[in-house]
């Protein structure tokens, strides 16, 4: 009975909630307006504003639940000329007048669970907007009727721009399926799992012998994709690397989107291509010179398999209702760590079997060109 009346709820909302926003392109879910705090210098704390009776203040401040609004935008608009937006103290941002600031809740949960939004530039706040919205056709429903549900059922958000990705998977499958038409023998070779968990192997063949090769790039091309869509999908979902140097997916038409996958599998070709002279860097300093192409190929390899099972995968959840709650803020350094551990593992004892290479001098190689590089990507991601 009570998923009946979420469902009615939802239908309701998505029928009249009142549209908002840039080209009233978005669905009110709460006007944070009624939220506004002032701080009294006397009594030390922020106090609920009231029209007529709170003191004077250029600053207006809303506590604003992150967790509550994680999929939904909050806006912000005002008449002043000069005006500012501040989070827990700290300058953020200027604003333009008349003109919409977009904000994705889920980019200011970086800054804490709850959050204090201060206002800076009038003593009047009408002449202040401030709205929680959301572009999907439904508004926002609390966690908490979720989980007071009969059934426990989790109702996730839909990917932002959810047709795109199925057309980036199209296109990479595509890609898959043009490979094994093309070059039958190398997309047996790449994609064996007996191949694959193979720990010894002949460096003369054609794929480890000639890494650079135009057969070798194309899949590279290929394991570049799909993680440029991995990236596109996890951005998709809140999930925010690289100081966010990228524009927000769920502001992006569908071309600027494919544009954006586009540039995305560019800078992938760019890393996988300074990884292998990292490697050959790498096994010149400790005299491996005979692991790296090894070493390359089974990165490439194994990768294809674990980006084509993890990205599936977490699209196949996200687009699916399901009685699991799965925290991606735990799952996804979890299945990272798995992957990369396997990953390592995995190149360890193929170097090991295939070269005769000495245990210690490979231990101190593979900290320096698979470990040490992990520690940075991490610290320049997050």
């Amino acid at each position: 009975m009570k998923l009946k009346i979420l469902f009615f709820f939802l239908l309701i909302q998505t029928a009249y909630g009142a549209k908002t926003g840039p080209e009233d392109g978005y669905f009110l879910v709460y006007n944070l307006s009624q939220d506004l705090h002032v701080y009294n210098e006397q009594t030390k704390e922020y106090e609920p504003y009231i029209e007529g009776i709170s003191p004077l203040n250029a600053a207006h401040t809303i506590f604003l639940e992150t967790d509550k609004y994680q999929y939904a935008t909050l806006l912000i608009k005002t008449d002043v000329p000069e005006s500012y937006i501040f989070i827990n103290g700290l300058l953020y941002k200027n604003l333009v007048q008349n003109e919409w600031l977009e904000i994705p809740v889920k980019e200011l949960s970086t800054y804490g669970k709850e959050i204090a939004l201060s206002f800076y530039g009038t003593t009047n706040p009408d002449y202040i907007e401030m709205l929680i919205a959301s572009k999907a056709d439904k508004a926002a429903v609390s966690s908490k009727i979720i989980r007071d549900n009969l059934f426990n059922m989790k109702l996730r958000e839909q990917l932002p721009n959810f047709n795109v990705y199925i057309l980036l998977l199209l296109l990479i499958f595509t890609f898959l399926t043009l490979l094994s038409v093309i070059n039958p023998k190398a997309f047996n070779e790449y994609f064996n799992f007996q191949d694959l968990t193979t720990v010894k192997i002949r460096d003369t063949k054609l794929l480890i012998s000639k890494p650079l090769n135009q057969i070798n790039i194309t899949f590279m091309v290929l394991l570049s994709m799909l993680g440029s869509f991995l990236y596109l999908l996890l951005r998709g979902k809140g999930v925010y690397m690289f100081q966010n140097q990228f524009p927000h997916t769920e502001t992006l038409s569908t071309l600027s989107l494919l544009f954006l996958f586009l540039k995305i599998s560019l800078l992938c070709v760019a890393g996988y291509l300074s990884k292998y002279f990292l490697l050959t860097i790498g096994g010149n300093l400790f005299g491996l010179e005979k692991s790296v192409n090894i070493h390359y190929f089974k990165i490439i390899q194994y990768n294809l398999f674990a980006f084509f099972i993890v990205g599936i995968g977490l699209y196949a959840y996200f687009i699916t209702p399901s009685s699991l709650d799965i925290k991606l803020s735990f799952a996804l350094p979890l299945i990272g760590f798995l992957v990369y551990g396997l990953r390592t593992t995995l190149v360890y004892f193929t170097i090991l079997k295939s070269t005769g290479i000495q245990s210690v001098y490979l231990f101190a190689y593979l900290c320096v060109v698979e470990i040490l590089p992990v520690f940075i990507g991490i610290r320049f991601a997050f």
